[in-house]
């Protein structure tokens, strides 16, 4: 599965509606700081997984990042959202995340409400793709022996692992 685009309106630092299309082969995002590279990853990590990593490491609590996602300056009656559209053997489907104004999540496929992505079971064995500072930050806090798990994690060594792990024991 490609990605195509994604259109981002009232998550964290995009205030207005912006879309980004992709190469299909590499897409690069580089700029200064504070200029949204962070909020770009972590747009797409809220449409796939419903959370961030920055909030899902959270040290001390998930309420210090409570209303983190919605961009301060949007008006409370507009649905902040994540909208991107993926290319899967020549068939177009289009994910969006809304963000109501009480942080409410709700996911829309193709256009119709769903309670879940139909890919969500594998997403749950598959390895994150997404490797942000957050990430980094708590990696680098951690012992030697949980960084090791966690860079093999982010980068997909696991999976590896257990492809090696036959022919290791033959």
């Amino acid at each position: 599965m490609k990605i195509s685009g994604v259109t981002i309106f009232g998550i964290r630092g995009f205030n207005e509606e912006r879309t980004l299309h992709f190469d299909d082969r590499l897409t690069l995002i580089a700029a200064p700081n504070s200029y949204d590279k962070t909020s770009i990853s972590e747009a797409f990590e809220l449409l796939l997984y419903g959370v961030t990593s920055k909030v899902e490491k959270a040290t001390f609590s998930k309420e210090e990042y409570k209303g983190s996602y919605r961009n301060r300056h949007l008006s409370q009656s507009s649905p902040a959202f994540v909208e991107a559209t993926f290319l899967d053997v020549g068939t177009e489907m289009q994910l969006r995340v809304e963000i109501a104004a009480a942080d409410t999540l709700r996911k829309f496929m193709n256009g119709t409400e769903v309670s879940q992505w139909p890919f969500a079971q594998s997403m749950l064995s598959a390895t994150k793709p997404f490797i942000l500072q957050h990430a980094l930050k708590y990696l680098l806090l951690v012992g030697p022996d949980e960084r090791f798990k966690g860079f093999a994690r982010l980068l997909g060594l696991e999976d590896l692992d257990r492809i090696q792990r036959p022919r290791l024991s033959s």
